[in-house]
């Protein structure tokens, strides 16, 4: 096995404030046969260029038309690293209109023993809410929710987010194998 490391950008699309996205460096182990074919390229890249050699998403996908199917998998996971990043963004983003989706899952985390209730720091039990009821620990069940970043589905579940909906525009360079 060997490792890569991934330079990632997902592309959000534009708002009032201009161009929104994210960017991430992340570490992937590959077979030995994943590594060869990735060097075999950045090989024969280097003996064409003199500038620090990386491969980009549009030369892997090219490599796969051109006999590289074991790369496949690779540009696959690749992929879905992006979408569960992407969803993190947008579960990180969420704070109106999360309760409707946010509170059922409190109460049956709660129920399952997933979540020890906690009441927030601003808790005042003057509002008439018990110590363990969602409005009493919504931050910090929140902070919870979101701590799950290895686990896009469970927070993207909780805050209602539909991970199918996100349509970034994703993108990735291949810095180096190691």
């Amino acid at each position: 096995m060997k490792t890569i490391i991934v330079d990632i950008e997902i592309g959000l699309g534009y708002s009032h404030s201009g161009w929104c996205g994210t960017d991430d460096a992340i570490e992937l182990e590959v077979s030995d046969e994943i590594a060869a074919a990735l060097q075999a390229l950045m090989d024969a890249k280097r003996a064409s260029t003199e500038e620090a050699v990386e491969l980009t998403m549009e030369e892997i996908e090219d490599a796969m038309s051109a006999g590289y199917p074991e790369l496949e998998s690779l540009h696959d996971e690749i992929m879905d690293r992006c979408s569960d990043a992407e969803t993190i963004y947008w579960c990180m983003e969420a704070y109106d209109c999360i309760e409707e989706s946010l509170e059922p899952f409190f109460y049956q985390d709660v129920e399952d023993g997933l979540y020890e209730p906690e009441t927030d720091e601003d808790y005042d039990p003057e509002d008439g809410y018990e110590p363990n009821s969602f409005e009493a620990c919504r931050e910090n069940y929140l902070a919870w929710v979101r701590s799950h970043t290895d686990d896009a589905y469970f927070m993207a579940e909780r805050i209602g987010i539909d991970p199918g909906a996100c349509d970034g525009d994703y993108d990735y360079i291949i810095k180096n194998v190691k």
